[in-house]
């Protein structure tokens, strides 16, 4: 089986937003009550020639490091493959075209908290898993998360550890006792700039760029939970 790598997406991308599908500025008119039926209805109305793949539309340090993810791992003969979890568009491959939009979750943006599993997994995009549980479904899966977007993917997370809990490693920043105690054995908590470095390091397996640093602890945590999963 192959390990599911997840990141996140960015607002950094290389295309311009379509028309209609920026945060908060394209929707003053709209009330929060109905922000996720007119999202969905938005990105449904816009040209799919105008959609892009995720390895093409999005951008930034933060994006260029997580996307290779994958390639560590298969470089330790670890077979892996990337999914994004967009706000906007839900769980899609890196090859799943889709529109270029602008819209956050929390600071300064949409705070619905069921909005992943109402508006991210129903929106019209072609792909063939749409939520963590069913991910897990087929194999184990690293979850590479800022705090925001564990928010975000709470329920989903969740669901995927009580169902295949052998199966799930997260890798993020959780303040919230109720959910430590709920992913304990599934978690391996940082501080949230460390995630991705720890991300790599781990897929990577190499301890010479551990030194004495605090990534040491962090380290071998996660090693012992993910050679588990794998």
């Amino acid at each position: 089986m192959k390990l599911s790598i997840v990141i996140t997406c960015t607002a950094k991308k290389h295309f311009p937003n379509l028309p209609g599908l920026a945060y908060p500025a394209d929707f003053a008119d709209i009330h929060s009550d109905h922000l996720a039926v007119e999202w969905l209805q938005r990105v449904g109305a816009t040209k799919r020639s105008s959609w892009v793949p995720p390895f093409k539309l999005y951008a930034g340090p933060v994006w260029n490091a997580g996307s290779k993810l994958p390639d560590i791992a298969r470089n330790r003969d670890i077979g892996a493959e990337l999914w994004i979890a967009s706000t906007g568009c839900g769980l899609v491959r890196p090859t799943t075209p889709i529109p270029s939009y602008n819209i956050r979750y929390r600071n300064g943006a949409v705070t619905d908290t069921n909005w992943w599993r109402d508006v991210a997994c129903r929106a019209p995009v072609d792909c063939d898993v749409r939520s963590i549980k069913n991910l897990a479904k087929r194999g184990p899966v690293l979850l590479v998360l800022g705090a925001d977007y564990l928010a975000l993917l709470r329920e989903d997370v969740l669901a995927a550890v009580v169902e295949h809990k052998e199966r799930v490693t997260v890798i993020s920043v959780i303040a919230d006792r109720a959910d430590r105690v709920a992913l304990a054995g599934s978690l391996i908590s940082v501080r949230n700039t460390r995630a991705r470095i720890l991300a790599n390091v781990l897929l990577a397996r190499d301890l010479l760029q551990l030194t004495n640093g605090p990534l040491l602890e962090d380290f071998q945590q996660a090693a012992d939970i993910l050679k588990k999963r794998l």
